[in-house]
């Protein structure tokens, strides 16, 4: 028993390293996804044009999965440096979009767009 529960917390630990070097942070699981699965999914995929210099972006799956994009400062404290092009290039924002994963790729669906 105390094996099992060793290896759950280091599974665990690693995860949570794992999503603190990445570009993206999972705020909640759903119902239909694993944690392993939004975390394959959204570290296979280009998020750039997405995030913002100043703000967080929130990303919410078919499931009710919250994803949290890092802003630039967030990013640059992990040594995380992308493209300036990959930051505030959207001048309109999006409503009512629908994220879902489909073979371990992330995929938007239903978009309305609003401009700004």
């Amino acid at each position: 028993m105390k094996g099992i529960l060793t290896i759950c917390l280091l599974v665990q630990s690693l995860l949570m390293f794992s999503q603190n070097s990445s570009n993206f942070e999972v705020i909640n699981v759903g119902t239909k996804y694993s944690l392993d699965q939004l975390i394959l999914a959204f570290n296979q995929t280009n998020l750039c044009g997405y995030f913002k210099t100043n703000d967080f972006v929130h990303l919410t799956l078919d499931d009710s999965s919250i994803i949290r994009l890092k802003k630039k400062s967030d990013l640059e404290q992990i040594g995380i440096n992308l493209e300036s092009d990959c930051f505030d290039i959207k001048n309109f924002q999006l409503e009512n979009e629908v994220w879902s994963i489909s073979d371990s790729f992330l995929m938007c669906e239903k978009r309305k767009f609003t401009k700004m």
